[in-house]
């Protein structure tokens, strides 16, 4: 979840440059937050009036450019504007304890509701851009090109239009991502679709992220040149913590190997 919000320290910038700004920033965010839900909030008003008004422009030119890539609005500016610069506001751009907890009501109002939409979505798919028609989730270590690389590749994917396509210079390089939001003390059934230039192996893992590793699900299995389903079921223990786990598909063989479709299921 972003709660994202740029004004403040702009209000002297020129607001053509600061909106090419914005939407540079925005671009980032849809190319890098892999699927993290965005809120815009308004720049909140000032003591002083003239500065308030350049605020207040610089949410108009928001607004356009935020309706344009749909994100949600959290309206900060409607909420404080009215209130009473005296008694809220502690210099000219900061607010005293009750103005800030007005604001973090509004702020954890705004961003509930689509929190939980996203807790009951990882829920149910607890592996981002599991069949790689989308963008991000996915990364390669050792990250160097000596090492290989991968792409999003539309060269006959099992499903859809895209499979991930990686290419293995070095035995041993790991597809992997980060962090799969997987409930502790659940069972699960792991299936993916795989395929390669040549016969190759492939090791599959839920693992810890920092040694003493521990594994679960580990298997290793012999991939063709012809799609095939493979998968595996595992336990995971009562002390199991998504953020200090990774999804690991470790790559054995020199060549090219296509992965689409991973599917984790309770």
């Amino acid at each position: 979840m972003v709660h994202f919000n740029n004004g403040l320290h702009s209000l002297g910038t020129d607001p053509k440059a600061w909106e090419t700004s914005l939407r540079a920033a925005f671009d980032l965010l849809k190319a890098e937050g892999h699927g993290a839900k965005t809120v815009w909030a308004t720049s909140t008003p000032l003591k002083d009036p003239d500065l308030t008004a350049k605020a207040q422009a610089l949410n108009a030119v928001a607004a356009k450019v935020v309706a344009e890539y749909g994100f949600p609005t959290d309206d900060l500016f409607a909420l404080m504007d009215p209130q009473d610069r005296n008694k809220l506001w502690t210099d000219t751009f900061h607010y005293n304890e009750q103005g800030r907890d007005m604001q973090a009501k509004q702020v954890a109002d705004a961003v509930r509701p689509l929190l939980a939409g996203w807790v009951a979505s990882a829920a149910a798919s607890p592996v981002k851009n599991a069949d790689f028609e989308g963008e991000g989730g996915w990364s390669l270590y050792p990250p160097k090109p000596e090492n290989g690389s991968f792409e999003l590749s539309t060269e006959g994917a099992h499903a859809g239009k895209r499979a991930a396509k990686v290419t293995v210079l070095q035995p041993g390089l790991q597809f992997h991502q980060y962090a799969p939001v997987l409930v502790a003390g659940a069972t699960y059934t792991m299936k993916y679709w795989a395929r390669a230039a040549q016969p190759s192996k492939l090791t599959v893992h839920v693992r810890t992220q920092k040694p003493p590793y521990v594994f679960y699900g580990n298997h290793t299995v012999d991939v063709t040149t012809d799609w095939q389903e493979f998968g595996t079921t595992f336990t995971l223990p009562a002390d199991y913590k998504p953020g200090e786990h990774v999804l690991f598909f470790n790559l054995g063989t020199v060549g090219m190997c296509w992965i689409d479709d991973v599917m984790i299921t309770p």
